[in-house]
């Protein structure tokens, strides 16, 4: 009964068909869900450009040409990449990884990165930024200060995100400047169109400017689709995925035409992304490794536990990021997953430094976790760790080893190119007995020096990475009852997109009307059975009441299934926490 037709929902916001039992199904069953909607990512087929067809490999030739320029006269030029939750931490690991590229290779770094609340937000959920487009406006002015030609890429998955619309209407108000690219996977019929507070715009108003602005060859859009979400909405996994092979495919072979002088061209592209095929076949071809992991880490979150990621370099950070989603997603406690970086912030390597004054959630080095948690680790606790090459484990096996002595289990993922000899693999083996090796395909050779066959490694591993953490953390939620069907239904309502997802979301799962759906919503989120008053309210004082109230998603689901009070629900919830057997429990009494 729902008031969107299919047609008309996000690609982004659909429930996908692979994975509609994803919630009753076993560790493997879990990860081959996952593998299948990996490879939909790549094989798109879904009536719209998909990542390797055509329109999306000549508009990333255009994005090189203009990025290899500034990177080859960086003098008063810029690269800025922008977004929200995962797409800004997806700009910042961008940014700060080409950056430090092009300074190996004698050339000035010219990439920024932006962040819907700060640095802050690439270690904890800060969603309330999203919805406002002047901050965003205002953040995107300051870093372009001074320079006279900016490469701007806003990545908004779902065409949805009013912080980065700002930036993309602050860019094409100031085309003497700024060249737009809008990155996101959805059809540009499919943006946006809620009303934004304070702004006269929508995103979608925004994006129809950036059709007009890309025809006259002012602006690019970039936004293959790439299909439904496994678990509906998470746009932190394939969204996250699909930015992360564009970023790396677009900035590589920029950087590569800019130092080598290499000619790109449209069979260069595909090689590239061909790789990321391959890299998914190759991680998936371990779904047997990686789902003993999952079943770990979700016996950790079942006993109460913590999952623990541990890494150096960009391995560590794919851990701090794949840490970070669990709040937002799953409405888990902060401290349920947590990722911890060899050097800290002095490797992260973000714009405002240590951040550790903060709080306990920003002590990220592995010297805080010792110092903070190791004392406290325990048998029901998951310990992860990512490794970029074998010679990482010497480094590693000291902290595995004392982990180990208190009962809980301690695990490895490493990604490698070359073929690991028998005592390497003996040594990893006694290290970490439960362990995930990733033998990756080889990179395409594409013209550039050994520096650029290297770096192109690097990004295939940490994406390589990051499908194996959003497997432990995606697996380890479903297992403590945090989806219905495919739907993450302990979803905390932080902004205005998740408000909305949230009435989606009951609306789907009982079966009711989009009236009655917000009603429910209203009902759970205010602990009221009266919702009448609560009408002229904006969506903005019902995010500010949902950032602090929890299990809103849960009990707004009993309310509209069951025909439950709030209290009724919550009473429900406490004896069956697992949604489709409260449901089930209701409908017998």
């Amino acid at each position: 009964m729902m008031t969107a037709t299919t047609s008309t929902l996000p690609f982004t916001e659909r429930s996908n068909p692979l994975t509609q039992n994803i919630d009753v199904a076993d560790c493997k069953g879990i990860v081959d869900m996952l593998h299948s909607c990996d490879e939909e990512m790549l094989a798109g087929s879904f009536q719209f450009p998909g990542l390797q067809d055509e329109p999306t490999v000549r508009t990333i030739l255009g994005a090189v040409d203009h990025i290899a320029a500034i990177m080859q006269e960086p003098e008063d030029h810029l690269v800025v990449m922008s977004g929200c939750g995962t797409s800004g931490r997806m700009a910042f690991l961008a940014a700060t990884t080409f950056n430090r590229l092009l300074i190996e290779n004698g050339k000035q770094a010219c990439c920024a990165y932006l962040i819907a609340g700060g640095d802050r937000a690439l270690l904890t959920s800060q969603e309330a930024p999203e919805d406002d487009p002047l901050l965003g406006a205002s953040e995107l002015q300051q870093a372009a200060a001074g320079k006279k030609k900016v490469i701007y890429i806003g990545i908004t998955c779902g065409l949805s995100a009013p912080y980065v619309a700002g930036q993309l209407d602050h860019c094409l108000q100031h085309l003497e400047t700024f060249t737009p690219l809008l990155m996101g996977f959805n059809p540009v019929q499919l943006a946006r169109n809620h009303s934004i507070e304070k702004w006269d715009k929508t995103v979608k108003d925004v994006v129809e400017e950036m059709k007009h602005a890309a025809k006259d060859n002012k602006a690019f859009i970039l936004n293959p689709v790439v299909g439904p979400e496994p678990i509906t909405g998470s746009t932190r996994m394939k969204g996250g995925s699909a930015t992360k092979i564009l970023l790396d495919t677009i900035l590589l072979l920029a950087a590569q035409k800019a130092v080598d002088q290499c000619a790109i061209n449209e069979h260069t592209v595909r090689a590239f992304l061909g790789a990321y095929t391959q890299c998914v076949e190759s991680v998936y071809s371990k779904a047997a490794d990686i789902s003993c992991l999952v079943s770990n880490a979700g016996k950790s979150l079942q006993a109460s536990g913590h999952i623990y990621y541990f890494g150096a370099g960009t391995a560590g950070i794919m851990g701090c990021i794949d840490a970070s989603e669990c709040v937002p997603t799953y409405g888990s406690d902060p401290e349920d997953v947590r990722g911890f970086l060899q050097g800290g912030y002095d490797t992260l390597n973000n714009a405002a430094g240590c951040l550790d004054n903060l709080g306990p959630l920003y002590r990220l080095s592995w010297k805080d976790f010792c110092d903070d948690k190791l004392g406290q680790f325990k048998s029901s606790d998951s310990a992860i760790f990512l490794l970029s090459s074998p010679d990482e484990l010497g480094h590693c096996a000291e902290l595995a080893e004392k982990l180990k002595k208190t009962g809980g289990d301690v695990m490895g993922v490493l990604y490698n190119f070359q073929p690991m000899d028998a005592k390497t693999m003996a040594s990893f083996s006694t290290v970490f007995p439960q362990s995930v090796l990733l033998q990756m395909p080889p990179v395409p050779a594409t013209g550039g020096s050994t520096v650029f066959q290297a770096a192109a490694c690097k990004r295939l591993g940490e994406f390589a990475l990051k499908l194996v953490c959003n497997s432990v953390s995606t697996g380890a939620h479903i297992m403590v009852g945090k989806a219905c069907q495919n739907f993450m239904v302990d979803v905390q309502i932080r902004n205005n997109k998740l408000f909305y997802r949230a009435i989606r979301i009951v609306q789907h799962l009982s079966d009711c009307s989009h009236d009655a759906a917000t009603r429910a919503v209203l009902s759970a989120l205010y602990d009221t059975d009266d919702v009448t008053p609560l009408a002229d309210i904006n969506v903005s004082q019902h995010v500010e009441r949902g950032t602090k109230q929890g299990k809103v998603v849960p009990v707004a689901l009993l309310c509209a299934a069951l025909q439950l009070s709030p209290s009724q629900a919550r009473q429900q919830l406490m004896v069956t926490p697992i949604i489709r057997h409260a449901i089930s429990a209701g409908i017998t009494k």
